[in-house]
């Protein structure tokens, strides 16, 4: 007999530290007159820090009895659900996190301060000057790798860099003559 296939959301927080998860299984079992009644059993996944969407639990022979077939297994998928920590995505072991930095910033040295899923807060410098599409990345501070324990995938920051909305004619004039002559990235 086919399993029975369930979701289990989780959010990318979850994923990254790993969580407990509880359910309620209603299902049919035959009792001690061999007639078939409802039962309930509450069965536990313990999620493993770094599990990706599409990890398989299965708990064997937990659904529903019936006379003329096999108890069938109830299966749990994990399915990634959008995370209350804006900003970060996950790309198979790595973190992505968009920083929005101002154009101010993105031009001059700056300090970065970076949110991280397990509440820490990662400071660093960022002395170079972020142009369109550049990424940093910190290595080891990505997700966690289920399948070896202790280490992780690494955090890329991709930038988003805020435009002023408005700049009067002097302070256009004053930003030409500072940056007119300096090379160009491409």
């Amino acid at each position: 007999m086919d399993p029975e296939i369930r979701k289990v959301d989780c959010s990318l927080t979850e994923l990254y530290n790993g969580c407990t998860k509880s359910f309620n299984v209603k299902r049919k079992r035959f009792n001690a007159d061999k007639e078939l009644v409802d039962n309930e059993k509450i069965l536990t996944i313990n999620i493993k820090p770094g599990w990706k969407q599409g990890t398989k639990i299965t708990f064997p022979a937990e659904g529903d009895e019936s006379v003329d077939s096999t108890t069938p297994d109830i299966v749990f998928v994990i399915q990634e659900k959008p995370d209350p920590k804006l900003g970060y995505c996950r790309e198979g072991s790595n973190l992505i996190y968009t920083y929005q930095i101002s154009l101010a910033d993105a031009l001059s040295d700056c300090s970065l301060q970076v949110p991280t899923l397990d509440d820490r807060l990662l400071s660093f410098a960022c002395p170079e000057v972020v142009s369109p599409y550049y990424e940093k990345k910190i290595n080891g501070e990505g997700m966690p790798i289920s399948k070896s324990p202790g280490s992780k995938g690494d955090l890329i920051i991709r930038f988003h860099i805020l435009f002023p909305k408005y700049l009067n004619g002097t302070k256009k004039l004053k930003i030409r003559e500072l940056i007119a002559n300096e090379d160009l990235q491409s």
